[in-house]
């Protein structure tokens, strides 16, 4: 172990490096965002100015923006909400109020001109980064989806829920393009290889496919 970084008083739900690698920002159910310093892992800073939990963050391909997702249970008054920050001056960009549900996770699109975020609401967003306009709603998903990803070149969503099922999703038209199924719980994860020919999927019954 090289550090330990101690910030948080509650769970800490997602940890993310700055595409340059010289930060590190975290987030928690206490809520909060940190961002670390990665020479020297001084706290550079904390973002707090919500009242909900911070369930996923994600660095712009250029690292000039961060977002977060956010929504739980756990706060009388929720909000399924995602935030944009400047990382530079870290002033707030934007605030997206679309989802009905807790936003479970976020994704730059590899040119950094849309977002794509996964909810319990059961749908995929795919919001513009200059405007912030929601340009489509991708619905299928039968429950909670838990990750969104896009293929290297861009041109592919990947998106898995707890209904066990993954969707890969076409982003020049925006329609489904297959249903992957084989998983006997619900998916966790996935994730791209570089090139783009392979989906790796995990399930909480702890299978890799």
């Amino acid at each position: 172990c090289v550090v330990v970084l101690k910030e948080y008083l509650d769970r800490v739900y997602s940890v993310a490096w700055s595409p340059d690698g010289k930060r590190l920002a975290s987030c928690s159910r206490s809520p909060a965002i940190s961002v670390w310093d990665t020479q020297t892992w001084k706290l550079l800073n904390v973002v707090e100015d919500y009242s909900t939990t911070v369930n996923i963050i994600a660095w712009s391909p250029d690292g000039q923006r961060l977002a977060a997702g956010f929504g739980d249970d756990i706060f009388v008054v929720d909000e399924y909400i995602i935030r944009i920050w400047d990382t530079q001056t870290w002033t707030l960009l934007s605030t997206l109020y679309e989802h009905g549900d807790a936003v479970r996770h976020i994704s730059w699109s590899p040119d950094g001109q849309k977002l794509a975020s996964g909810s319990g609401d059961k749908t995929i967003r795919i919001w513009d980064t200059q405007t912030w306009a929601l340009l489509d709603t991708l619905v299928g998903h039968t429950d909670t989806i838990w990750e969104v990803r896009w293929s290297p070149s861009g041109d592919r969503i990947a998106s898995c829920s707890l209904d066990k099922t993954i969707r890969i999703w076409n982003t020049q038209t925006w329609t489904l393009i297959t249903i992957l199924e084989g998983h006997a719980d619900q998916i966790r994860g996935i994730t791209f290889s570089s090139d783009g020919h392979f989906l790796a999927s995990a399930d909480r019954e702890q299978e890799v496919k």
